[in-house]
């Protein structure tokens, strides 16, 4: 991001967007990550459809832990039967997964369960129009950028007396630089270089999927500027570290503001 320092702007972008997120787990493994959501008068949690595929489906899961602060304490035993699942991008086996699509939706039909969130969380609408691809290229990839999510890396386990594992999850927002936005087969898609290994950010990305893609912008208000989170994306794919650095891929925002919004209306 050259020509400005945009530490303080994302740190303070960056506690606001801990608010919407969360990580998912189970038998103390990291499921993936996600991010808290109100679009078209539902809410939901924004995820890879890898992860509720390959990790939850596939694996049989009727149950996961949701968790949703930093602490052992903080976290929720949901089930299946709580959500209901809408594929927005249906993820696929292939050589290339880091083409994409790779996105889904997991709707809370439960009251008790979203009230339980409600009391420490909040949900990311998406609703308002935050869509940044119409801005130019050469001005995008000079603003700063966030990657949020809960590392595998990152996961500690822990066991009572009574044999129970505990896992602990730690989300981490890592300051990320706008590499390109594609388009293809009805989707849009962020590439984003992160680091790894160093500047506090984790090695490996594995776990990280389905977490949030934010632009940190500046608001001017009365009381003067702010910086807040505009969510513009949803990762699912990471390569392995190269030189301490790892690219990220994402769904985009058009994704996310447009074929989100249509699929919930056609779903529900």
């Amino acid at each position: 991001m050259p020509g400005a320092d945009y530490s303080k702007a994302i740190d303070e972008a960056q506690r606001l967007a801990d608010n919407y997120v969360v990580g998912l787990a189970d038998d103390g493994e990291v499921l993936g990550s996600g991010t808290l959501v109100n679009v078209a008068g539902v809410n939901g949690i924004l995820t890879a459809n890898h992860v509720v595929k390959l990790s939850i489906l596939e694996k049989r899961r009727t149950e996961f832990v949701l968790c949703y602060r930093r602490g052992i304490k903080h976290t929720h035993v949901v089930a299946m039967d709580q959500f209901l699942h809408i594929v927005v991008g249906p993820y696929r086996e292939q050589a290339n997964e880091e083409l994409g699509p790779d996105l889904s939706l997991l709707v809370i039909t439960d009251s008790t369960l979203y009230e339980a969130l409600a009391k420490s969380k909040s949900f990311y609408s998406l609703d308002e129009q935050y869509d940044a691809s119409p801005f130019p290229s050469d001005k995008l990839t000079q603003m700063p950028w966030s990657i949020s999510g809960c590392p595998d890396e990152l996961r500690i386990n822990s066991t009572t007396e009574g044999g129970e594992t505990l896992t602990k999850l730690s989300n981490i927002h890592v300051p990320a630089h706008l590499l390109s936005i594609d388009e293809r087969g009805g989707f849009d898609y962020l590439s984003l270089q992160v680091d790894a290994g160093r500047n506090d950010a984790p090695e490996k990305y594995g776990g990280v999927s389905g977490g949030g893609i934010w632009l940190v912008s500046g608001m001017h208000r009365e009381s003067g500027a702010a910086w807040i989170p505009l969510l513009q994306g949803v990762c699912f794919y990471a390569t392995a570290a190269e030189h301490q650095k790892s690219i990220l891929t994402g769904h985009g925002p058009k994704s996310l503001y447009r074929r989100v919004r249509d699929q919930i209306i056609g779903s529900t």
